[in-house]
């Protein structure tokens, strides 16, 4: 480790509270039992905790609310929260792993969506369940079944098509083609955590030539053009959704607001996870537009790019906070750097 990212480390160890100390101790090798139990108490793990209790309740797969589990899932395994840490996980992940095995045939296109969330989660949390892997895998071989010709003409003209509500219309409409039988053969941002966290009965050399497949088709120009969010699905008869989690990276284009958020730091950290994206021009620019934060080996970034607010979407940066106490005049710089550890390491 560089005598620089040490000193870093260790000024969150000394000045952050109990989830980044935790963290940076534990990347010093300093970690201890006591760190991780002062973790825990932290009232944002018990707060992150408490919601996916609720979830239990209500479920919900994906949508803005703290209780849903696309959003709680990533908050606690961003505050390091394993399964062993709360019996209500591990009988929370009994019933997850359930619902997987149960999930019906029924002709319902978030199915496909919401096994993928609930499978990454569950690796994460240490399961290697073979329905886990399998699904994993079929992801992997589905997207990379239609991105490796390279084709990014993925809309339709709507003529001919149901009616579309005038309120939907604005969105393009993508070719139902790729979503028949109810499987998205487009990549997903929950797709990129899944593949970022890789099970070990998948790292193999094929698995992760196609998944480096998948990262280039990404990372190319036309599918940053591609309507953020991709636009309308039809499900037969005449029902249109709304489609999300596409994987568009914020700052790819310089000086265009339309297709740049506040969640670079976010998508510069889940795609450090993967060797193409890190060799990209994209990846190289951004990373050097961070480091003009850095002021004697610590990082300060814009607030506007480390939100945190209640439901909101973790995915594309809602949620950026590490339990500081965002009235301390501190606390962004200990979660910045926090963060942009993550993304050098």
């Amino acid at each position: 480790m560089q005598e620089h990212i040490k000193r870093a480390y260790q000024f969150l160890v000394e000045n952050g509270q109990s989830i980044v100390a935790n963290e940076a101790a534990t990347a010093l090798g300093q970690g201890s039992e006591e760190r991780r139990q002062l973790m825990l108490r932290h009232p944002m793990v018990q707060y992150w905790i408490d919601c996916a209790e609720q979830f239990r309740l209500k479920p919900q797969i994906h949508n803005g609310a703290d209780t849903c589990l696309e959003n709680w899932m990533h908050k606690l395994l961003s505050f390091g929260v394993k399964e062993s840490d709360d019996i209500r996980l591990e009988r929370l992940n009994r019933e997850i792993l359930q619902f997987i095995y149960d999930n019906p045939d029924n002709g319902f296109f978030f199915n496909t969506v919401n096994c993928t969330i609930t499978a990454s989660w569950l690796i994460c949390m240490g399961h290697q369940d073979k329905i886990l892997t399998d699904l994993i895998s079929e992801r992997v071989h589905t997207i990379h079944g239609f991105i490796h010709s390279r084709n990014y003409n993925i809309y339709v003209n709507p003529s001919g098509y149901p009616s579309i509500p005038k309120q939907r219309a604005i969105h393009p409409l993508v070719n139902p083609f790729l979503y028949e039988n109810n499987v998205w053969k487009l990549p997903t941002v929950h797709d990129m955590f899944a593949f970022a966290n890789l099970p070990a009965a998948l790292q193999k050399s094929s698995i992760q030539n196609k998944i480096d497949d998948i990262i280039a088709y990404i990372l190319d120009e036309r599918y940053q053009r591609l309507y953020r969010g991709y636009g309308l699905m039809l499900v037969p008869p005449r029902t249109y959704y709304s489609m999300g989690w596409s994987v568009h990276l914020d700052h790819y284009f310089e000086n265009n607001a339309q297709l740049s958020q506040d969640g670079v730091v976010w998508a510069m950290e889940l795609m450090s996870h993967f060797q193409p994206a890190r060799e990209s021009a994209w990846f190289r620019k951004t990373l050097q537009h961070l480091q003009e934060f850095e002021k004697d080996g610590l990082y300060e970034f814009p607030a506007r790019y480390m939100n945190e607010g209640k439901d909101k979407y973790y995915v594309g940066g809602g949620h950026m906070g590490l339990g500081e106490n965002r009235k301390s005049k501190a606390a962004l710089k200990i979660e910045s750097t926090a963060w942009m550890l993550r993304i050098l390491a």
